[in-house]
């Protein structure tokens, strides 16, 4: 009988966080290997989103430590709203590919016969990064999103809600954390 173990690709180890006297995590510990499907079940309450935005980056913990894979993509789409009501549609989707934007403008702003200019454009092709609009659109099409030129002011929650987990899939994310 063979055993098929995956890699791991993120590890927290003994996260503690304390708001004031009370406790929200005490020593929280997971390992995520590649293909895990996790479900984290718990009361209103208990840490859970707490304990997600830790692993995801957003929060740091009062003690214990998070490693993850070099250069692991997470996806995180958090419960509350947090679209920027001032852009559109496609505006806040784009910010979900703040990585590849970066590196497309890194290679921009590369000379033409700098020693790195290949493996920008490498990793570009590699990601497909210079088809984001095309991704865009048929992420919108695909999840049944709001069109792309819609004020985010004017949808309604579950329209808000599609938008979001678009922003949070362009990214091709490793991880995808949904709160």
């Amino acid at each position: 009988m063979s055993i098929n173990v995956t890699s791991v690709i993120l590890s927290a180890l003994e996260l503690e966080v304390n708001f004031g006297e009370q406790i929200i995590l005490d020593k929280a510990s997971l390992s995520v290997h590649e293909g895990d499907h996790i479900g984290l079940v718990g009361r209103n309450g208990a840490g859970k989103s707490t304990f997600l935005k830790i692993i995801s980056g957003l929060l740091q913990p009062d003690s214990g430590e998070v490693a993850r894979k070099k250069d692991l993509i997470i996806g995180f789409l958090s419960q509350e709203f947090t679209l920027d009501e001032y852009k559109n549609v496609y505006e806040n989707i784009l910010e979900g590919a703040s990585l590849e934007i970066n590196l497309i403008k890194q290679y921009e702003d590369t000379p033409f016969d700098a020693w790195n200019k290949h493996n920008l454009e490498e990793k570009i092709l590699q990601q497909d990064s210079w088809n984001l609009d095309k991704r865009i659109s048929m992420l919108i099409s695909s999840l049944d999103a709001p069109e792309a030129d819609r004020d985010i002011k004017s949808l309604s929650g579950g329209e808000k809600r599609r938008v979001a987990l678009c922003r949070a899939l362009i990214s091709k994310p490793d991880l995808l954390i949904l709160d």
